[in-house]
């Protein structure tokens, strides 16, 4: 399997229940596509603008065990991380400064932002904002060329790259 994503020497140490854990910021090896699947079954792949280029810096895991190589799975930011046994699988997006944890499992078409911390469960094609958790059904983002590409980047990038 080829891999999508490297761990860099550029690291952080965060103290949780007394115990020092390392943590390791994460850069892409090849350019990542992301892509969303919606409710009826179709997948979207978003404009070639929201491309992320080889190279792109994300966020921060404890191994490579946190972030599966598969997929389109993304931790964005300098902020968000994952550690201990967490799995960020499939195309779920981490955002923002939110932490994924313990046994927590981010999957399916999941997006987690604004501050989440989860330490246990599975998520599943949800939408979590400040842990207050809705399903991803409710929410489809458009990008047709019937609305203005500017506005169309922008509200990608509000709802997705914070």
């Amino acid at each position: 399997m080829e891999k999508k994503y490297i761990l860099t020497n550029q690291t952080k140490t965060i103290v949780v229940d007394g115990k020092e854990i390392v943590l390791h910021r994460i850069q892409l090896v090849k350019s990542l596509l992301p892509k969303h699947l919606y409710p009826d079954g179709s997948i979207k792949f978003l404009p070639p603008d929201y491309e992320l280029p080889k190279a792109t810096f994300g966020g921060y895991v404890e191994s490579e065990e946190n972030l599966s190589q598969e997929g389109n799975c993304w931790i964005y930011g300098p902020s968000a991380c994952v550690y201990g046994n967490a799995r960020v699988l499939d195309n779920a997006m981490i955002r923002g400064l939110s932490q994924i944890s313990g046994d927590a499992v981010v999957c399916g078409e999941s997006d987690v932002g604004d501050h989440s911390i989860l330490t246990t469960g599975t998520y599943k094609d949800v939408i979590v904002s400040r842990n207050n958790v809705s399903p991803r059904k409710s929410f489809r983002y458009y990008a047709s060329s019937e609305i203005d590409p500017e506005i169309s980047k922008w509200l990608y990038q509000r709802l997705h790259l914070l």
